[in-house]
C-alpha cells in the first residue's frame, strides 16, 4: 500500500514518483437506468473520489444498475473503496498478485489458503493466459514499457516466442503470453439495502466494480 507498486520496484522508483502512484486515481462511473441513456462521469482525483462517496447525497442503493470502472489500482483508490463498501482487503491483495512462484525469502510472500480458509472467504480467483499479438520488436518493447507504467505488476512472457521466431527466421510478427486474472467478490446485503453488491475485477489493467 505505501509502496504505490509492486514491492519489486521500490527501489528504481523516487519519493515523488512513490506518492503519485498511491493517489493516482483513474474512475469512471457509469449509470445504466431504463428511462435514460447511461451517464459517465470521470473522476481523476483521490480526494474527489472519497468526497463523492462519502456525500450524503450519494446514493449507495439506488434501484438502477451502476458500475465503477478503475484503471489500475492505487493505495487511495482501495482505501475509498474499501472502506465505503466494507471490502476484505485481501481481496484486493490476492488480485494483483501475478507470480506463479515466491522465493521463500522475499518479505512479501502470501501462500495461498488453505481449503477450510478458501471456503470461508467471499471471494475468489480465476487464472488464465491471454495471447497478444505483435506487428513488430519495437511494438513488443513499446507494450512492455507500458506496462512498467502500471502499479499493478504486468509482463509479457515472450522469451520462447522470440527464439521460436529467429530459430526460423520468420517476420517480425510474434505472439506474447500475459498472465490474467479474473475475480469475484459479493457481500451480503445490509438491512435496508436491496440489489447485488459485488465486484468483478478482470486484471489486464482495469478493474471493474
Amino acid at each position: 500500500m505505501e509502496v504505490g507498486t509492486h514491492p519489486i520496484k521500490w527501489k528504481y522508483i523516487t519519493d515523488e514518483d512513490t506518492e503519485a502512484r498511491a493517489k493516482r486515481t483513474r474512475v469512471a462511473m457509469l449509470e445504466y437506468s431504463e428511462d435514460k441513456e447511461p451517464t459517465r462521469k470521470d473522476i481523476h482525483s483521490s480526494e474527489k473520489l472519497t468526497q463523492l462517496l462519502k456525500d450524503p447525497a450519494f446514493n449507495h442503493n439506488p434501484e438502477h444498475a451502476r458500475i465503477f470502472v478503475v484503471e489500475d489500482l492505487s493505495r487511495d483508490v482501495i482505501e475509498a473503496f474499501g472502506a465505503q463498501y466494507d471490502i476484505d482487503p485481501l481481496f484486493f491483495r490476492s488480485h494483483i498478485g501475478d507470480y506463479l512462484w515466491f522465493n521463500t525469502r522475499d518479505p512479501w510472500v502470501e501462500l495461498n489458503d488453505l481449503d477450510h480458509i478458501r471456503e470461508e472467504r467471499n471471494f475468489f480467483n480465476i487464472r488464465y493466459m491471454t495471447p497478444r499479438y505483435f506487428r513488430s520488436e519495437e511494438s513488443i518493447e513499446k507494450a512492455t514499457k507500458q506496462l512498467g507504467l502500471f502499479n499493478v505488476l504486468r509482463r509479457i512472457e515472450q522469451e520462447l516466442t522470440w527464439r521460436v521466431r529467429k530459430e526460423r527466421k520468420r517476420d517480425d510478427t510474434t505472439v506474447g503470453v500475459v498472465r490474467s486474472k479474473t475475480s469475484l467478490w459479493i457481500r451480503r446485503n445490509k438491512p435496508g439495502e436491496t440489489g447485488v453488491l459485488g465486484e468483478l475485477p478482470i486484471l489486464v489493467g482495469r478493474i471493474i466494480y
